[in-house]
């Protein structure tokens, strides 16, 4: 009722507005006819003006949705994040990406105003000064639970008159609510992802944590650990005991090194060379350097990040199924570079190859390989790669391919 009101009000300004401008001109060509013709014309151009009012200000408070309307125009802004954050992000937004130049926070509500620079000119910004009122909205099933808020937005020029007569939007609030609706959208999928990324983190955490004893299956109880207790009662009982602390010695730090690190899922490079190598001392002393080890590593990839055990699992594969079930000599070496912002990891060996090893070790199963290989899926995704192949002319390669980022100290 109250919108009926205001729309019969002003088509009575507008009859009466215009009768006194032609009256007006009636007196000033001074011979009565304009008079005369001004009542004549009375019934039917302010009938005329009338409706003309009458659709402008119908197409204020009833908007239109053609594709570029000069009119108030309203929208829906849905809001995943808590309800007492989505204004805030709404003021934030208006200030920055829209120079907003004056903005008022209401309880559950928002008042923007947008005026032209001040050196365009008062006549300007009076006609072209436009406002946005915002209005958070809880949102509820059924049964009355919330299940999310919305923001209910309308913008339109501040001068409501100017533009019910003369039409000055020029579609300016309809560009500019689109706009908003665009960047709206795109800050809210951009805090979808990053909310999917925490949920992400949170599910590698517990998926390492899970796997965290697999990797200490791998690293701490292998056999080479029964081995080589076996290999170092037979050298005290032969009377080597040089040789036995010596092994002792080796077997305590690399046992100390690995236990320390299974409690953060990355460390350095370095680390990782570090318990790689001792892994290596204890065979050679056990098979008397029956293998020969090279290790080259970049320096500048030593503080690079890697997932616990990208050395020492391939290392230990490479012993395991490679080396040690074949008689004679053999070879492992471990090179490190940086390259085009990834870490390359690469171990070799030139033992029995992939169909050679006992019971396809290389390749199926739960073991080591399949664990690091699911960790490396966790930590970087698609960036990662680890790959297992053949060596021409025997041994298998394990090449390692991730991002090249800088270790936690």
């Amino acid at each position: 009722m109250a919108k009926v009101l205001r729309i019969g009000w002003l088509a009575l300004r507008l009859q009466v507005a215009w009768t006194l401008l032609l009256s007006l001109l009636g007196f000033l060509v001074g011979d009565g006819a304009g008079f005369c013709l001004a009542f004549t014309l009375f019934p039917l151009v302010g009938l005329g003006v009338a409706l003309w009012g009458l659709r402008a200000t119908a197409g204020w408070y009833w908007p239109s949705d053609a594709s570029s309307p000069e009119a108030c125009q309203r929208a829906i802004l849905s809001w995943d994040g808590p309800a007492v954050a989505a204004l805030p992000a709404l003021r934030a937004m208006l200030g920055g990406d829209f120079g907003a130049s004056a903005i008022e926070e209401r309880e559950e509500a928002l008042l923007a105003q947008f005026a032209p620079p001040a050196w365009s000119g008062a006549w300007r910004r009076f006609v072209e000064t436009d406002e946005l009122q915002a209005r958070l909205r809880s949102l509820s099933d059924p049964s009355g639970v919330p299940v999310g808020s919305q923001l209910e937005v309308q913008v339109q020029p501040q001068s409501r008159l100017l533009y019910a007569l003369f039409w000055f939007d020029r579609g300016r609030n309809f560009r500019r609510l689109q706009r908003l609706q665009a960047l709206w959208a795109d800050r809210q999928a951009q805090a979808r992802r990053r909310q999917e990324e925490a949920w992400r983190q949170d599910s590698l955490e517990g998926r390492l944590a899970q796997t965290e004893l697999l990797l200490l299956r791998a690293q701490v109880e292998p056999h080479f650990l029964f081995n080589t207790l076996a290999h170092l009662q037979a050298l005290l009982r032969e009377g080597h005991a040089a040789r036995g602390a010596d092994m002792v010695e080796h077997l305590i730090a690399y046992s100390r090194s690995v236990s320390e690190r299974l409690r953060q899922p990355t460390h350095s490079l370095a680390q990782e060379a570090e318990a790689a190598q001792g892994y290596l001392a204890l065979i050679q002393l056990r098979f008397r350097e029956r293998f020969q080890v090279v290790m080259d590593l970049a320096p500048e990839s030593l503080a690079c990040a890697v997932p616990v055990g990208s050395l020492l699992i391939p290392v230990e594969n490479a012993i395991k199924h490679g080396l040690e079930p074949r008689p004679g000599e053999g070879m492992v070496a471990v090179r490190s570079r940086v390259a085009d912002g990834a870490l390359h990891l690469e171990v070799e060996d030139d033992g029995l190859g992939l169909q050679g090893a006992p019971g396809g070790g290389w390749g199926g199963g739960r073991g080591g390989l399949s664990n690091l290989r699911e960790r490396l899926n966790l930590l970087h995704g698609e960036t990662a790669q680890l790959r297992v192949e053949s060596r021409e002319p025997s041994g298998v390669r394990v090449s390692l391919r991730l991002p090249a980022e800088p270790a936690s100290v």
